[in-house]
């Protein structure tokens, strides 16, 4: 009985394990699941991630493009402006240095021109050195005139170029303005993305060691059922070794009661006693 009871008991036992050993396997399923569906979710997020980077890295380099550029047309600003005044400077010393206006200097030689051309040779010959002389120095007053002239207008190009510059660095600092609220929003969306993937890596991790520790209770617990199974068929098989003995015993004494009253054996009733030794011992008592 204590067999038997142990063996139902080892049976129920069996039966919760198997029980247990579903759920735990379905648990396995579903953790495994959830870890597919997390670690799709990190992978999206490393995605994004790196075109966030991408795009982060591309909008710097543009950054560092314009910031040189600006730089750059600063410098050519300066160089514009010191060289417009260097020509306004000259100009101004050019002009100090004439003493008859551009008007004035182109009528006087218009005249004097006038003067030769229409008096007596013998009436002007004495004056005409000097007239001459008058015109040469009037004509390098209108070169004074015109080298001014041309400074200044060089001067004014050089302050227009320069002008264009400015606005050009206005443009393209307002254009870095742009770029630098998107770099910010970039940066603030990295470190959210950031916070992102270490949160989701730590929900991918926490959910491996579940499915790790789920695996682990499913081997422990399908060790011990095949344990339990291999006690119930080891008692199984003392039971039925015990069952076997108990028929053959009874075999034995039926055959036994069947000799001491002279009833006639079957073959197999005899064949057992000879192995029991019982029909031998009496033939030799005999």
């Amino acid at each position: 009985m204590d067999r038997e009871r142990r063996l139902k008991e080892l049976y129920e036992k069996a039966k919760q394990m198997d029980e247990n050993l579903e759920e735990l396997r379905a648990r396995v399923r579903e953790v495994e699941e959830v870890r597919r569906r997390v670690l799709e979710k990190l992978r999206k997020v490393k995605s994004e991630l790196s075109a966030v980077r991408g795009e982060l890295k591309t909008v710097n380099e543009e950054i560092g493009r314009r910031v040189q550029e600006v730089r750059e047309l600063r410098d050519r600003v300066r160089l514009l402006v010191g060289e417009a005044r260097r020509l306004r400077e000259e100009a101004r010393k050019v002009r100090g240095s004439i003493r008859v206006g551009l008007r004035k200097a182109e009528e006087e030689i218009r005249r004097i021109e006038w003067t030769i051309q229409t008096t007596p040779t013998s009436e002007i010959i004495e004056a005409e050195e000097e007239l001459l002389k008058r015109v040469q120095e009037l004509r390098r007053q209108i070169r004074l005139h015109e080298e001014a002239r041309k400074m200044l207008e060089e001067a004014m190009e050089k302050r227009a170029e320069a002008e264009a510059l400015r606005i050009r660095v206005r443009d393209i600092k307002a254009k870095l303005e742009r770029l630098r609220v998107k770099r910010d929003a970039l940066r603030e969306r990295l470190s959210k993305l950031l916070e992102r993937r270490a949160e989701v890596s730590r929900e991918a991790d926490k959910l491996s060691d579940e499915a790790r520790r789920l695996r682990e209770e499913f081997e422990s617990v399908r060790r011990e059922r095949d344990r339990i199974a291999s006690e119930a068929r080891a008692l199984e098989e003392e039971e039925r070794s015990r069952r076997r003995e108990e028929l053959r015993r009874r075999a034995v004494e039926d055959a036994l009661r069947k000799l001491r009253e002279g009833r006639r054996l079957t073959i197999q009733e005899l064949k057992l006693l000879m192995e029991e030794g019982v029909l031998q011992g009496r033939k030799e008592s005999r």
